[in-house]
Formats: structure tokens, sequence, C-alpha cells
């Protein structure tokens, strides 16, 4: 492995957690249910007909617990039903803090 992708990989090694019941909007009105989320970015279930590549940028909204978090991410892979994405930005620093406190205190299955 060259030294940029053990960086890559090792900047994703962050704890996974599953938000019971969450959801997630993509910018194409598609909506799927989320996988897994960390301080860095979320994984997702690919929702049929998605079409989205390593590298795309996408805009996605997050619902959970009645709140909703909008932001920005980077795909970093896309397997045959599961989408990995990295956090660009939110929305706004509100955004930001409340995703942040989901992972926090998250309802764990």
């Amino acid at each position: 492995m060259i030294p940029q992708q053990k960086q890559e990989a090792d900047r994703r090694r962050h704890l996974r957690i599953t938000l019971k019941g969450s959801k997630v909007l993509l910018s194409d009105g598609q909506m799927g249910e989320l996988a897994n989320a960390s301080i860095s970015g979320i994984g997702f279930w690919k929702p049929d007909g998605l079409d989205v590549t390593p590298g795309d940028n996408i805009s996605v909204t997050l619902f959970y617990r009645g709140e909703e978090i909008t932001g920005q991410a980077r795909v970093v892979h896309v397997k045959k039903t599961l989408v990995g994405c990295e956090w660009i930005s939110f929305a706004d620093e509100k955004q930001r803090m409340a995703y942040y406190s989901w992972l926090l205190e998250p309802e764990f299955e």
C-alpha cells in the first residue's frame, strides 16, 4: 500500500455506528437507508438506479429522531449494495454539531 492510500485508509478507520430508523435523501430525490455513520462520513444502502462513482460530490440530507441535517459528501467507494462517503461540509455549524451529537448518543440496536 502506498503512503497516500494508507493515510486515506487510516482516516476512514473511525468507529462506525448504526442510527436506528435513520433515512438518507439524495439530491436526485432518491431515498435510502443509512447503513452506518462515523465522525468522518456515512455509508448508505444504494437505492436502485443510483449512478455514482468514487470521487463524485453529492448532496445528502439525513433524517434521524425528527431532525434533518444537510451536507455535501464525496463518494469514496461504491459496492453492489453500499455507498461509502466522507463528509465535505454541512449546511451550517449547528447541523454539524447536531450530527456529532447523534454519534455520541446513538440508539443501539
